[in-house]
């Protein structure tokens, strides 16, 4: 089945083997899929109550949009340096968003320490 769309759509072999092995075992991919969703949302509620403009996202990450491109680039360093994976956009219009992924080590407390400093004083 999968070799239809490889030609077409140029698909790597292992991303076609990944393919289905995620469509044989639906039941732990909806877990999974759950399991991104309730995170996301406990990071969303999480960071709207220390005042964060939190994006809307159908994705397993979220944006927060920073009052300033120049605070959200001292977060996103501050956080690097610290070792905190976060992304911020490279495109010069979305210089004050942050990008955070909605995996667990994120909702620990004091993980996001210097981005929950930042909102509490914006």
């Amino acid at each position: 089945m999968m070799m239809k769309v490889r030609i077409h759509y140029a698909v790597s072999t292992l991303a076609l083997a990944a393919a289905e092995v995620v469509l044989d075992h639906s039941d732990e991919t909806y877990e999974h899929i759950a399991a991104v969703l309730r995170r996301r949302a406990r990071l969303a509620e999480h960071l709207r109550g220390l005042g964060a403009e939190v994006l809307p996202s159908a994705t397993n990450f979220i944006g927060v949009r920073m009052p300033s491109a120049e605070l959200a680039e001292r977060v996103n360093r501050e956080l690097l340096e610290a070792g905190r994976l976060i992304a911020r956009p490279a495109h010069p219009g979305l210089g004050h968003v942050l990008r955070i992924t909605a995996v667990e080590d994120a909702l620990v407390p004091g993980r996001l320490k210097i981005l929950e400093e930042a909102l509490q004083d914006a």
